[in-house]
């Protein structure tokens, strides 16, 4: 009898033992999902820093698209969700292609413009990177957690369920 507690004494402690090596794992992942939102949060903030350059050129343009972007720009700033950030990116982002294929001689000949809408696009590129890996990072999170013993983990420490952007 002694015997069969300390096989079932044993097997709960492996059984323990795993759940908490995989609740570690879990909170790792979600770690690295919080790392990703930052750096997306980061660069949405360069993107802020650059478009006030980009928006004087506009208007000094005379060009009438101009208060919508920095109303876009301050909503991009406000907003505390990355999604929200992200829509608000991408409203600009459009704004952006209509300028730029825009007949205004004057803001194709400027070449403070031009420059700061190569650095956009280059922060474009990152953007995207990011995004790519942030939604990576919350896939792996996802499926560990939907699988046993992420399920019974994520319940216990309530750890809540992430979403792509």
């Amino acid at each position: 009898m002694s015997q069969i507690l300390l096989v079932i004494g044993a097997l709960l402690f492996l059984i323990v033992l795993w759940g908490m090596t995989y609740g570690q794992m879990l909170a790792g992942d979600r770690r690295e999902v919080m790392a990703s939102g930052d750096v997306l949060r980061d660069i949405f903030e360069t993107v802020h820093d650059t478009l006030p350059y980009l928006i004087q050129s506009i208007q000094d343009s005379k060009t009438e698209v101009a208060t919508p972007i920095v109303a876009l720009r301050r909503q991009m700033y406000d907003v505390e969700g990355l999604e929200e950030k992200l829509s608000a990116y991408g409203r600009i982002e459009e704004w952006f292609e209509e300028i730029c294929g825009t007949e205004k001689k004057s803001l194709r000949e400027d070449s403070g413009f031009l420059e700061s809408v190569q650095e956009l696009k280059g922060w474009d590129d990152k953007l995207h990177t990011a995004l790519k890996t942030y939604n990576a990072r919350v896939r792996v999170y996802e499926e560990r957690r939907e699988k046993f013993p992420g399920k019974l983990v994520a319940a216990l420490c309530k750890m809540r369920s992430l979403r792509e952007l």
